[in-house]
């Protein structure tokens, strides 16, 4: 690490903050207009209600992250980039991408891509592609059918624009990271009937553990076909390719006492050269999508949304499995297929105007996973030996005709919402949604280990639940001033239980999720800034958890599981210079029913801090100019977090700083723009994920140059 190249930063840092405060003398006289740049505000969402509707006017929280937020931390992921929303913790080195929204996980790594559900899916967007991320926090189901109860996190990706820009960007960083990044984009016609955006990402280099590596290959292509004022259509195809060997129980530590094994170096890996490069793990994904949106008056609209999703996957890995170490191997493949269709338009019924949505969708989410998994019955690798890839070769050859076990989820959901404006203050919103699911599931070890869960046949496992299940939602907002709102709401959700099995054989009921919350929202500074304030409680109920008895087998119920929270969430600009996006959580998920250990009845819930909190500051010295400096300065803050349900180990809760300096000129037709970031600029040791009973270091102390030209 080059420490003369960390301290200019901060220098420059410095320099350029005190100089973006001392230049700002006539900002009073200046009105922002909704026309210009607005930084890193978001009024307006779609996420949370499916229609076009003012963040202040929406009875939930909502939060969004712009793509100027994301390139000025230089964010390589939504993992990354949700750091600064309260609420929200990332579940970093899992094999997918993963949340902690308000104390509870957020499925199987489910992310949502345009509004609609991705599942099992590692980087689900690339954040080449994203225009904005948001997360609607509390039950969705009414509009989203099965989402777990803590909200789920919606990328909404670029698409293609009439006037043509070009954008290339290098970005070199630590552990030899190279990260190279075209976007261009216009009209293909004079008319702009037809316009085209084709993205290509190309991202190499080295994690901070050993033996840890990535080749990450991403491309989009979309076309959009706007022949009138009445109709649009956009049709896009991504692909991605990607091979690593850093994902998954990689860096375990393991826990000492009370707490994660601090001696552990945070550059120590259970790996080894050989899944590099003979196993590397790999992603080939291929993603077609087609929305369109025909106005049939100036009132009613119908869109269509659509995807489907082909992978083929090998996840591979060294890891600690219980305190022994154990090889992964397994090829598997996926398909999902979601469908929306809507129906939204505005009447009136006396002086009361309606704002209605009504819809139906559909989903269907299948995979089929060979190999084996490296528990404890599998024979052991003897991390001894300087090579040993011949044995892992045996493990795999042993394990090509085994079938570990095939998913099939598929629903269709029927909803209906109504947003009234019963008077220029009062507003209500009312819906409802019904759902009819069915999954199966099989699990099959063959001759790989003699453990069967409930047998070995390879075929559906008996006669798999359909649950048909309601789920309403309702809230009442008051305008404060035109500026303010005051609202309450209700919300249930139905979750995803009945796709898993228990250790005795019977069928986990759906999970449960209800909310109360109440909120307020404002527009302060003169619509520049946007700040929310909520609290809430939410109760997951039929909950599953680890069986003592066997930690890494089939899971059982534990019961019941209470989140209560206050959220703070500011973002805006404070005047012409500076930008703020700052954040705090305070989150008691409690244990409210184990009938499995009613010991833990209680205790904190695993993986939630109490406190959290993120600030981000960004000066610019001359905003709106082609030439001018900008300087960042972010501080995150985790508190501690429990291990495990009995509250035996914890995580020490950590505070990390990361700066940045840039500077931006017109260079004839084109702009120029050069950024140093640097993140955890103290090199603070810290955990920051939880999972199979270890603990995994946050990375240490990383510098990005980064440098893009556009036309």
């Amino acid at each position: 690490m080059n420490r003369k190249i960390i301290a200019a930063a901060l220098v420059a840092s410095t320099a350029c903050c005190w100089t973006a405060q001392a230049a700002d003398t006539n900002f009073g006289k200046t009105v922002i207009s909704e026309t210009e740049d607005e930084g890193y505000v978001i009024r307006h969402s779609m996420t949370g209600t499916k229609t076009d509707t003012p963040v202040i006017e929406t009875p939930m929280s909502v939060q969004s992250i712009s793509s100027q937020l994301i390139d000025d931390q230089a964010a390589a992921s939504s993992l990354e980039a949700l750091m600064n929303v309260s609420g929200v913790q990332s579940q970093q080195g899992t094999f997918y991408d993963q949340f902690q929204i308000r104390g509870f996980g957020s499925g199987y790594g489910v992310t949502y891509r345009d509004g609609l559900q991705l599942e099992g899916i590692a980087e689900a967007v690339n954040m080449a592609f994203a225009e904005k991320i948001e997360v609607v926090k509390g039950p969705v189901s009414m509009l989203y059918g099965r989402v777990e109860p803590g909200g789920f996190v919606n990328v909404v990706t670029k698409k293609p624009q009439g006037e043509f820009t070009a954008r290339v960007q290098q970005r070199v960083g630590s552990w030899d990271e190279w990260h190279t990044t075209a976007d261009v984009t216009g009209a293909i016609d004079q008319q702009k009937v037809w316009s085209f955006r084709v993205i290509g990402d190309y991202d190499k280099g080295d994690y901070f553990f050993d033996y840890g590596h990535y080749n990450k290959k991403a491309a989009l292509g979309a076309l959009a076909f706007a022949p009138s004022d009445r109709f649009d259509a956009n049709l896009t195809l991504e692909y991605y390719d990607y091979l690593t060997s850093g994902r998954g129980p990689n860096t375990a530590v393991p826990v000492v006492g009370d707490r994660p094994d601090s001696s552990v170096s945070r550059s120590a890996s259970g790996s080894s050269a050989a899944i590099w490069t003979d196993f590397p793990d790999s992603v080939k994904r291929t993603l077609i999508s087609l929305d369109w949106t025909y106005r049939i008056n100036g009132s009613w609209n119908i869109t269509q949304r659509a995807h489907y999703v082909d992978v083929d996957e090998v996840q591979t890995g060294l890891g600690d499995w219980g305190g022994t170490y154990g090889f992964i191997y397994n090829p598997l493949s996926r398909s999902i297929y979601n469908v929306n269709l809507d129906l939204s338009g505005e009447f009136l019924t006396g002086a009361i105007r309606h704002d209605v949505l009504i819809g139906v969708d559909a989903y269907k989410y299948s995979d089929y996973w060979k190999g084996f998994v490296g528990d404890t019955s599998i024979p052991v690798v003897d991390l001894g030996h300087d090579d040993i890839t011949a044995q892992l070769y045996v493990f795999k050859d042993e394990s090509l005709d085994n079938t570990l076990w095939r998913t099939l989820e598929a629903g269709t959901g029927l909803y209906f919402q109504d947003r009234m404006q019963i008077t220029e203050q009062w507003q209500a919103l009312f819906g409802g949604r019904f759902d009819r699911a069915h999954q199966h599931y099989t699990e099959t070890y063959g001759s790989i280990s003699s453990a069967c869960y409930p047998d070995c046949s390879g075929e559906p496992m008996g006669s798999w639940p359909r649950d048909n299940r309601f789920s309403p939602r309702a809230a009442v907002l008051y305008k404060l001033t035109p500026d303010a709102s005051l609202y309450v709401s209700y919300s249930k959700s139905f979750g995803t239980n009945n796709s898993s099995y228990l250790a005795s054989g019977s069928f986990a009921a759906p999970e449960i999720g209800e909310q109360y919350e109440l909120g307020t929202k404002a527009n302060l500074l003169e619509g520049r800034a946007l700040v929310t304030a909520t609290v809430y409680q939410l109760t997951k109920s039929n909950v599953l958890g680890t069986n003592p008895a066997d930690p890494y087998g089939q899971q059982i119920p534990i019961g019941q599981i209470r989140s209560r929270g206050l959220e703070l969430d500011f973002i805006g600009q404070i005047n012409r210079l500076l930008d703020v996006q700052a954040s705090y959580t305070w989150n008691p998920v409690t244990i409210r029913r184990d009938t499995t250990s009613p010991e833990n009845e209680g205790h904190r819930y695993t993986g939630a801090p109490l406190n959290a909190a993120s600030t981000w500051l960004k000066f610019d010295t001359a905003r709106g100019e082609s030439t001018a400096w900008i300087c960042g300065v972010g501080v995150y803050y985790d508190g501690l977090r429990q291990g495990d349900n009995a509250n035996t180990w914890q995580m020490p809760g950590y505070t990390r700083v990361d700066a940045m300096v840039g500077y931006r000129r017109a260079l004839h037709a084109a702009s120029l723009d050069m950024q140093l970031n640097v993140k955890n600029v103290t090199d603070k040791h810290y955990f920051d994920q939880i999972g199979w009973g270890v603990a995994s270091y946050g990375a240490p102390r990383s510098v990005m140059a980064t440098i893009a030209l556009k036309y």
